[in-house]
C-alpha cells in the first residue's frame, strides 16, 4: 500500500470527492480510524490518573486519527487529526487554515447547510432531497462531540472523575450531523442541547 507522504491539511472525519494524485481517479475517498499520537498520549494521562482505564482512549473514535484512502488503487491520500487535545485547538487550527489555498490535486468541495425545520433531523439516517445536488437520498450520519458531552463530563468530573470518559463515547450525548452521501453536502445537524 503506496502513501502519500504530504497530507491535506482539510481532511476531515468523513468522506471527502477527490482526485488520487496517484491513480487520477475522482470520487469519494475510504475513511477508517487509526490510532495516532492523541491515542497514546491521552492513554499515557489517563494511566497516571486511573490505571485501570489506560485502555479507553485507544479504542473509542474520539482519540483516533481519521485515515482517507483511495477507493481504487487504496493510497493513503491524507489524515485527519483529531482527538480529545485536538477538538480544543481545532477553531485556531482552522482559522489559519482557511486562509491558505486548497492543494492543486483536490478540486473545491462546495459543502452547503441547508437551514431548514430545526426538528426535521434525528439521530438517525432519513430520506431527503438534497438542497445542493437536488436528489432523494438517504443521509449519511455522524456523531460529533457536543455542548451535552462537555458539560456532562464537567459534571462527571465533579462527582466521580474517573468515569468522566463516558460521555466521549456514549451516543445519547453527541450530536449528529447529516450529509449528503452523493455530493458530500452537510444537510444539517441534531443537536442534543
Amino acid at each position: 500500500m503506496d502513501t502519500i507522504s504530504d497530507t491535506n491539511p482539510l481532511f476531515c472525519h468523513y468522506p471527502l470527492k477527490i482526485t488520487c494524485p496517484s491513480c487520477g481517479h475522482y470520487g469519494f475517498t475510504r475513511c477508517i480510524t487509526a490510532r495516532g499520537n492523541c491515542s497514546y498520549l491521552t492513554a499515557c494521562i489517563v494511566f497516571v490518573f486511573c490505571c485501570p482505564f489506560f485502555w479507553i482512549p485507544l479504542v473509542i473514535p474520539t482519540t483516533k486519527d481519521w485515515v482517507h484512502y483511495c477507493t481504487k488503487c487504496d493510497t493513503e491520500l491524507g489524515r485527519f487529526f483529531t482527538g480529545i487535545l485536538s477538538l480544543f485547538f481545532l477553531n485556531l487550527i482552522m482559522e489559519n487554515l482557511i486562509k491558505e489555498e486548497p492543494p492543486q490535486y483536490s478540486p473545491p468541495v462546495q459543502r452547503t447547510v441547508i437551514v431548514g425545520n430545526p426538528g426535521l433531523f434525528g439521530d438517525y439516517p432519513m430520506q431527503v432531497t438534497c438542497g445542493n445536488c437536488q436528489k432523494t437520498i438517504n443521509t449519511t450520519t455522524t456523531e460529533e462531540n457536543g455542548l451535552l458531552v462537555w458539560i456532562a463530563i464537567i459534571v462527571i468530573l465533579i462527582v466521580f472523575f474517573p468515569l468522566a470518559w463516558v460521555p466521549l463515547v456514549s451516543s445519547s450525548c453527541k450530536d449528529v450531523s447529516h450529509y449528503c452521501p452523493s455530493c458530500g453536502a452537510k444537510l444539517g445537524i441534531y443537536k442534543r442541547l
